[in-house]
């Protein structure tokens, strides 16, 4: 888009502020919208790496969350060992932040 001189750029014309002109082969902008569409794009890739990005996970320890996950062959009756223990009270859960 810019040249070596940074005076000359060959992408879209900026519109003046009468708004009449136009040029046959380019679109025209006017400055917010060349902003925002040529500088403020460029700029994005380096303004994402300044932000702090995290993930939140959480495990129920002794409870279900409303799904069962049984794995067993199709052929394997039920052993105890699939059978989940179950608690009176809420068994608590782990919130883990990542970031």
């Amino acid at each position: 888009m810019w040249s070596e001189d940074a005076r000359k750029f060959s992408g879209p014309k900026i519109s003046q502020a009468t708004g009449e002109e136009k040029s046959q082969n380019n679109q025209l902008l006017n400055s917010r919208q060349y902003l925002t569409r040529y500088i403020g794009h460029n700029n994005t890739h380096n303004a994402t790496r300044n932000v702090t990005w995290s993930d939140a996970s959480r495990f129920y320890l002794f409870q279900n969350d409303g799904f069962t996950r049984v794995r067993k062959e199709p052929h394997e009756v039920m052993r105890p060992s699939f059978i989940v223990p179950t608690l009176q009270a809420n068994g608590g859960s782990i919130m883990i932040w990542v970031a």
